[in-house]
């Protein structure tokens, strides 16, 4: 017994999960209902439509070793987690 099918939203996978909820219901003379769309990429694409809605765009692949340089400069004094966060210097 299949319980559910976790998919992303491409094209061939909704016409894949329709073929398969038709082939199901003719095997077993029920509606399936376990399709459940991957929440990681429902995510991503609510994401990417705020980015794109306020004109956001995500870094290229080559300025990703920048931001990672900048973010590993940040540094929280040894038991000092209540304070602001301050570039180290």
């Amino acid at each position: 017994m299949i319980f559910s099918i976790t998919r992303d939203n491409a094209s061939p996978n909704l016409v894949l999960i329709n073929e398969f909820k038709r082939e199901y219901y003719k095997s077993t003379n029920q509606q399936f209902f376990g399709d459940i769309p991957c929440i990681a990429h429902v995510i991503n694409l609510i994401v990417q439509d705020i980015m794109n809605g306020i004109k956001i765009k995500p870094p290229k692949n080559a300025e990703i070793p920048d931001i990672i340089r900048e973010i590993e400069k940040i540094r929280v004094p040894p038991g000092d987690t209540d304070r602001e966060i301050s570039p180290s210097k």
